[in-house]
């Protein structure tokens, strides 16, 4: 898990709280899109989707390493 390798063991629990406190909206991405596609096609919200997927993808092969060498 790249927060875990990324942040100092002492913290580790409060960066994993926060984290599940910020992806927590998430939750309501389903809901949102199925009124997105009352007014947009379905297949305008598939290319959006796969946007999206390659936007995060994009960024997160540009985070730094961050596994301890043992």
């Amino acid at each position: 898990n790249y927060l875990l390798e990324a942040v100092p063991k002492r913290e580790q629990s409060v960066y994993i709280g926060l984290m599940n406190a910020a992806s927590a909206p998430s939750l309501l991405f389903p809901f949102a899109a199925g009124l997105i596609v009352r007014w947009v096609n379905a297949e305008m919200m598939f290319i959006s989707a796969a946007v999206l997927l390659a936007a995060g993808f994009i960024a997160a092969s540009r985070l730094p390493e961050t596994r301890r060498k043992s």
